[in-house]
């Protein structure tokens, strides 16, 4: 059992570097502050990871990429 809100945040701040070079908004947008799951925190980190950097891959710069949970 994991807390995905700091999961998914902590997924996100990998990505913070690349977000200021090319000046896209990344964020994760949640009404919970905590979401307790059952899950294998290594599967779901791939996912996320591939997620986002497909996101990357075909943003424009200068955009927007929000995480909805």
């Amino acid at each position: 059992e994991i807390d995905l809100i700091p999961f998914i945040h902590h997924i996100i701040g990998a990505f913070d570097g690349l977000a200021k070079q090319r000046d896209i908004d990344c964020r994760l947008l949640t009404r919970e502050p905590s979401m307790l799951v059952w899950i294998d925190p290594e599967k779901i980190e791939k996912v996320f990871f591939n997620l986002l950097s497909n996101a990357f891959k075909f943003k424009a710069d200068s955009g927007k990429i929000y995480v909805h949970v």
